[in-house]
């Protein structure tokens, strides 16, 4: 989705008045059962499965807890088969905890391996399915990837964590198994991101540019390969290395 914005464009020394793409930027809040949980920034579209990724990838519920999502507009509804401690979710939430049943998540058991020519072979997916950004510039890209670096399904969103969810409410309604995968990313490999994808059972998170310190202490001990810096024929292997084969 994208707006245009009136704007003045200076080159060669001199101003001219133009149009703009700008990529839409909305807020929207999550509720489950009926109570208010948090508000995301988002680009407002695939908002279902942005809502059952975040409720994965926070490890607030798995995926069997959820018994509907519906989108009301700006809201979105998600109705969780436990009654319990939903208040006290809320609480943790708005102190800013992230993760908040499972700060720590436990270790991806998937001893599934990649060929780094597959890895390679998948950028091109990146690229193609970045419509939005090329548009505008102002979105990232998530896309889900097999083992032979064929795109399975692809989301843009203007947050690189709301992509991601995007991304795996997507795999989880659809049946589609994760630990057999891995995700093809467009931006910063934070902690933040290798523990949604740990709750998410991703073995491998692969992007175009850097790596933090951060997430790769954080992939090393969740068993999580961390690929960076993957442009045309070359990558850089910062965790899990044994899973990206020559």
């Amino acid at each position: 989705m994208k707006m245009r914005f009136r704007a003045r464009f200076f080159q060669d020394g001199r101003f001219e008045d133009t149009e703009v793409d700008v990529s839409q930027e909305e807020l929207v809040t999550v509720y489950l059962n009926s109570l208010k949980f948090i508000s995301l920034f988002v680009l407002p579209r695939d908002l279902i499965e942005l809502a059952v990724g975040f409720v994965v990838t926070e490890g607030i519920a798995e995926y069997d807890e959820i018994i509907g999502v519906s989108v009301d507009g700006n809201r979105i509804n998600v109705a969780l088969k436990s009654k319990q401690n939903i208040d006290l979710l809320t609480e943790l939430r708005s102190s800013g905890c992230s993760g908040v049943i499972q700060p720590n998540p436990p270790p991806v058991n998937s001893k599934k391996t990649f060929n780094a020519g597959a890895i390679v072979k998948s950028l091109n997916s990146l690229d193609k399915n970045a419509v939005e950004w090329k548009r505008t510039g102002g979105t990232h890209t998530a896309c889900l990837m097999d083992d032979v670096g064929r795109c399975l399904k692809s989301f843009e969103d203007v947050g690189r964590h709301n992509a991601l969810d995007k991304v795996v409410g997507w795999a989880k309604t659809e049946k589609q198994t994760l630990d057999d995968k891995f995700v093809l990313f467009s931006g910063r490999l934070s902690s933040g991101i290798v523990s949604k994808a740990a709750r998410a059972r991703i073995p491998m998170v692969v992007s175009n540019t850097s790596a933090l310190s951060k997430a790769i202490e954080v992939a090393e001990t969740l068993n999580i390969t961390l690929v960076g810096f993957a442009r045309q024929n070359r990558l850089t292997v910062y965790a899990g290395s044994w899973r990206v084969l020559s």
